[in-house]
């Protein structure tokens, strides 16, 4: 069974550093879920019960979250309130040494990814904690091919919490805020010369009637009109856009 611990431990090796360097999201929620469960057997293996069944239920909650993210939904307080519980009756029911009790620091870094997935510098500090706790349980129970990718991974998170937070360079732009930055933009420029295009026509109609020049007629009022309804249907469909994205 260590043999085979072992071997499992690689993959799980191979995942938890991989999934790093995906960005397309659903590969990135394979290479997530692959990482948690292969983690969850190498210490299944080592007999490290605890973290066993911590590491595959915090999967559960990876898979749980994603398919509300899906709906463009935020994951209910609630199911988070529901996992901790399990959580603490699972490590009382386990408990097998004073080392398991580091699964619940595990278990509340993982939290901080669920609930402030949108802070990358508190995502990076938890990250760090994660690896270094598990790198101490698994060396503990002897999980040393797996402790291989959790030093390697504090290593990462580390770099780019030094890079990106404390010496404040420019992180990468993932492709998906790339798009997204480049269809705002587009939509605001279409609504910069609608507003334009509307301005000048006003003008136009106020200078005639001032003036005593005959009003135009009722296909330029059209045209006014029907711009305008595009004006406030495109700024109407951006500011919704923004609200979904965020």
């Amino acid at each position: 069974m260590f043999i085979f611990a072992q071997f499992i431990g690689i993959l799980a090796s191979t995942l938890n550093i991989g999934k790093y360097f995906v960005r397309e999201e659903k590969s990135s929620l394979i290479m997530i879920l692959g990482t948690y469960f292969f983690i969850g057997v190498t210490l299944l293996l080592l007999n490290a019960y605890t973290g066993a069944i911590c590491y595959m239920l915090i999967g559960t909650l990876v898979m749980c979250e994603y398919m509300y993210k899906i709906k463009n939904e935020k994951i209910p307080r609630n199911i988070y309130i529901i996992y901790g519980i399990i959580f603490l009756i699972l490590i009382i029911f386990s408990y097998k040494r004073i080392y398991d009790l580091f699964m619940i620091i595990i278990i509340l870094s993982n939290m901080i990814l669920f609930l402030k997935n949108e802070d990358k510098k508190l995502c990076r500090i938890a990250e760090i904690i994660n690896n270094v706790i598990l790198t101490i349980y698994s060396a503990l129970y002897g999980g040393y091919t797996l402790l291989v990718s959790t030093i390697i991974c504090i290593g990462i998170y580390s770099r780019d919490f030094y890079y990106y937070d404390i010496k404040n360079e420019t992180e990468p732009t993932d492709k998906l805020e790339i798009d997204f930055k480049k269809e705002k933009e587009k939509i605001e420029e279409e609504i910069k010369k609608n507003k334009e295009e509307n301005s000048e026509d006003n003008i136009l109609l106020t200078s005639k009637v001032l003036s005593g020049r005959n009003v135009p007629s009722n296909t330029k009022k059209k045209k006014i009109l029907a711009r305008a309804k595009n004006k406030r249907y495109s700024q109407s469909n951006f500011s919704g856009g923004n609200q979904k994205f965020h």
